[in-house]
C-alpha cells in the first residue's frame, strides 16, 4: 500500500513505524506496531504493544479527531 501511495516510511517513538498517501482525494495513514501475541516469545512485547497503541491513540489520532459540533 505505502509503494502504491508513493509514500515514505517515517519512524516513531515506541518503535512505531507510518507512512500517509493520498489517492483520488482520500488520505489514508498506516501505523506498524507490535504483534499481540500474549504468551511464548513474543510476551515480552505486550507492555511495548500497549505504549504503542496508547501513543497512536493519545498522540496521533486524538489530534486529529474534530471535536462534536456544540
Amino acid at each position: 500500500m505505502r509503494d502504491i501511495l508513493g509514500a515514505e516510511t517515517e519512524s516513531l517513538p515506541h518503535n512505531i513505524t507510518a507512512f500517509t498517501g493520498t489517492t483520488n482525494q482520500i488520505t489514508i495513514s498506516a501505523y506498524r506496531v507490535w504483534h499481540y501475541s500474549n504468551y511464548g516469545a513474543n510476551a515480552h512485547k505486550v507492555p511495548e504493544l500497549e505504549r504503542q497503541l496508547r501513543y497512536v491513540n493519545d498522540e496521533i489520532l486524538d489530534d486529529q479527531i474534530d471535536p462534536a459540533p456544540q
